[in-house]
């Protein structure tokens, strides 16, 4: 699994046409990738920006999904701050019940 970590800096005046573009646009493209396994939207404790997470299944369903997703990640490219940070999963272990 391939987890994608995303910082974005959304100033207060466009808050509210980035979430009509995020519920409307954005959540959904992403949502009907193959190999999208989870999104979360996180508002981070540092003012205006919020972190986007996407788990894909594998690093070859993340290319693609790229590749798809290209025009729309130009448009929203502005409010992106730093490199996107790319989690490998190498260890798991379930929580025990007992």
């Amino acid at each position: 699994m391939i987890c994608v970590l995303r910082r974005w800096f959304v100033p207060s005046d466009k808050l509210e046409e980035f979430t009509e573009r995020w519920r409307n646009d954005i959540l959904p493209a992403i949502r009907r990738q193959p190999g999208c396994i989870r999104i979360e939207l996180f508002e981070s404790s540092i003012r205006e920006h919020w972190v986007l997470a996407v788990a894909w299944e594998d690093a070859e369903t993340r290319a693609k999904a790229l590749s798809q997703l290209a025009p729309l990640y130009t448009e929203f490219a502005q409010y992106e701050r730093f490199e996107p940070e790319i989690l490998t999963l190498r260890s798991s272990a379930a929580r025990s019940d007992d």
